[in-house]
């Protein structure tokens, strides 16, 4: 049976109301009054510089205490790629110095430990889409410095299990948490683990300032590094952060958070948690109607609770009828996804990000497919979550899941 036939001989579309877009871009969704408001504010006073206003630091403050944790210290900057590329640049890495990454992540955390002097090795993911750390300790050599640990698609990775990856080689855990701002791990929030961590505030995240983002840690060495080289007139903006800081490798440059963008994060953070609130509750109505279902297997997660719900994530039997799911689901109304598209669409895969990395100069030691294709995500199917559904929307989109995956 064809999908386009089903939502014919079922009757009706399960959605009244189909999906007309992919949703990935919830924080802008929200951008309201109290965004224009604040950004006027900003426009009014004709303060668009940090270091002459108050609401970056004021933002990098709030976000601290939301956080919830004692002794960080945050610095607001102008994406979340600026936030890793400080981070390695921080650990003053050397020509052959390797950082282990996963090979599900964004190009742009291979770039930046490139472009900070060191080596990128991926390893492995499993269905949960975070590094195995089993075969990331196998990976672990006398070069290696750093672990970077991305928590992917709103929930946290297997911390623990790359803690002690990193105890065994004595190197730095950075978390990368641009896709998963507010997502915990047993009631701590994810970021606040490692010894360096990153956000991303850009558009598609869940909390946005359109760009920008933030790169927190405990150790003030690091700090007065990452704020030196962050700013290219550190020595006059900062000066006593800059006289603390002899020598680095990387030279400094205009990272910076404007105003505007601070305005935006701190509007946004205050209604924050409500929004992941709304988040939750509809991926965890959507969940547990999948739970137990013949056929399909969820999505595993390190804290189920604590995930942001952003995104449903499931597996069927195999390649084909993966792809037959996602066309009838479209059929019905519901904007679900392959979880791994045809080659080329990927944008969050390394072996779609080789061309990129070709460019510069970077070449693989490792066999890539089977590192990418051992747990079988091309089985996988993605639904991201609308927090502007209503009852109505998430009765519709049950109904619409049960209509197909009763044919299954």
């Amino acid at each position: 049976m064809s999908p386009q036939k089903l939502a014919i001989e079922g009757g009706p579309s399960a959605r009244s109301r189909p999906d007309r877009e992919r949703v990935m871009r919830v924080g802008a969704l929200q951008i309201g009054e109290a965004e224009q408001c604040a950004v006027e504010q900003v426009l009014r006073h004709q303060v668009l510089y940090r270091y002459h206003g108050n609401t970056v630091a004021e933002f990098e403050s709030r976000f601290t205490e939301w956080l919830g944790v004692q002794d960080v210290q945050c610095l607001a900057v102008n994406s979340g790629s600026s936030a890793l590329l400080l981070s390695f640049a921080a650990l003053d890495l050397h020509p052959g110095d390797e950082v282990l990454l996963p090979t599900v992540d964004f190009v742009s955390a291979a770039t930046a430990i490139i472009a900070a002097g060191g080596l990128p090795r991926f390893v492995p993911v499993d269905r949960s889409l975070g590094m195995i750390p089993e075969v990331a300790e196998t990976m672990v050599t006398k070069r290696t410095r750093a672990l970077l640990a991305v928590h992917p698609y709103g929930s946290s990775c297997n911390l623990p299990g790359l803690q002690v990856v990193v105890e065994s080689f004595g190197g730095t855990l950075i978390e990368d948490v641009a896709q998963a701002c507010g997502a915990k791990l047993h009631g701590r929030h994810v970021g606040t683990f490692g010894r360096i961590s990153c956000f991303s505030f850009q558009y598609f995240k869940p909390l946005t300032t359109g760009e920008g983002g933030m790169v927190i840690t405990s150790d003030g060495n690091l700090f007065d590094r990452m704020s030196f080289m962050h700013d290219a007139a550190a020595t006059w903006t900062m000066p006593e952060r800059a006289a603390r800081v002899e020598h680095v490798r990387f030279p400094p440059l205009n990272l910076r958070m404007s105003e505007l963008e601070g305005a935006l994060g701190l509007s946004q953070l205050a209604k924050y948690d409500d929004m992941l609130a709304r988040l939750r509750a509809i991926k965890s109505a959507l969940r547990n109607h999948l739970s137990g279902r013949a056929g399909i297997t969820l999505r595993p997660h390190a804290d189920v609770d604590g995930e942001i719900g952003s995104t449903l994530i499931f597996y069927v039997k195999d390649a084909e009828v993966a792809r037959w799911v996602v066309a009838a689901l479209q059929a019905e109304g519901v904007n679900a996804a392959l979880l791994r598209g045809d080659p080329g669409t990927n944008r969050h895969y390394v072996v779609d990000c080789l061309p990129i990395l070709r460019k510069i100069g970077y070449r693989l030691s490792i066999d890539m497919p089977p590192v990418v294709d051992s747990c079988q995500l091309e089985h996988g199917i993605i639904f991201p979550i609308d927090m502007r559904y209503s009852q109505e929307d998430v009765e519709e989109t049950l109904w619409a899941f049960d209509k197909i995956f009763s044919r299954l």
